[in-house]
């Protein structure tokens, strides 16, 4: 059984980001940030075998694909992420990024322990402090990588993880601590999400299964390594370009500057 968090949950985990970003973790220099994502990628591979074994459990894939894909894959996120931690400058040329905040993140159930790394890895190498929900029926390794994250000694309220369902992710969506909503999930609700944001500040990514995917207006489509990896990056910074919408590396749709 999990907890059911409230609203009241919600908004304390919303405070400890926002204290967290404007404290210690927003001092401490890139470089020190990809020290931290490197340690959470080596402990990954330490306690491998735990986390192939909780991710099967929780949404029911064999062992020998969390063991020898899921986990693997996760790790090697964190050991990327760390690299460009202190390479942001090199990747917006004529700019200063800066972070954008506290990241409100809510993912599916398909493929648990990756869409965790996928949302938080380039939030944290970025600067950002997360709340993060992970479906309501898979839930453990985000649990566990909660504990994780603790024994990585990060500074208290950069990541935070809050359980629960729709409701729980409706009060991270329209808390007003949030600076940027991270969805992945059915298109049904991430046009519900947009309708919630819309006329806010908020800044967003939104990924919709099984129906047409392009929740936004039609954009630039690129392709290639590299603007992925600033595709990704630019999304939790806020840079003074002029925005388009491209591809994500991993199908979402995601803002990018040209």
């Amino acid at each position: 059984e999990f907890a059911e968090a409230t609203q009241a949950d919600v908004d304390k985990a919303v405070k400890t980001a926002r204290k967290a970003f404007e404290g210690e973790w927003s001092s401490i220099s890139g470089k020190q940030r990809g020290k931290y994502l490197y340690r959470i990628a080596r402990m990954i591979q330490e306690r491998a075998r735990e986390f192939s074994v909780l991710e099967s459990i929780d949404g029911g894939k064999p062992i020998r694909e969390s063991r020898d894909v899921d986990v693997p894959l996760v790790a090697a996120h964190f050991f990327y992420y760390a690299g460009w931690a202190d390479k942001l400058e090199y990747a917006f040329p004529g700019k200063k990024p800066e972070p954008l905040g506290v990241c409100g993140q809510i993912i599916p159930w398909n493929f648990p322990l990756l869409m965790l790394a996928w949302k938080i890895a380039p939030a944290l190498a970025c600067g950002n402090t997360v709340v993060l929900k992970p479906a309501e029926t898979t839930s453990l390794t985000a649990l566990k990588f909660a504990e994780l994250v603790q024994d990585a000694g990060l500074p208290a309220g950069v990541v935070n993880i809050v359980t629960g369902a729709g409701q729980t992710g409706a009060e991270i969506v329209n808390h007003k601590g949030i600076d940027k909503i991270a969805f992945t999930g059915s298109t049904g609700v991430g046009k519900l999400i947009q309708k919630s944001i819309a006329g806010t500040d908020k800044k967003f990514t939104v990924l919709g299964y099984y129906e047409n995917q392009n929740l936004f207006s039609p954009g630039f489509i690129l392709s290639g390594r590299m603007w992925e990896d600033l595709l990704t990056l630019d999304v939790y910074y806020s840079a003074e370009l002029r925005s388009g919408y491209s591809n994500h590396s991993y199908g979402g749709q995601v803002r990018i500057g040209f």
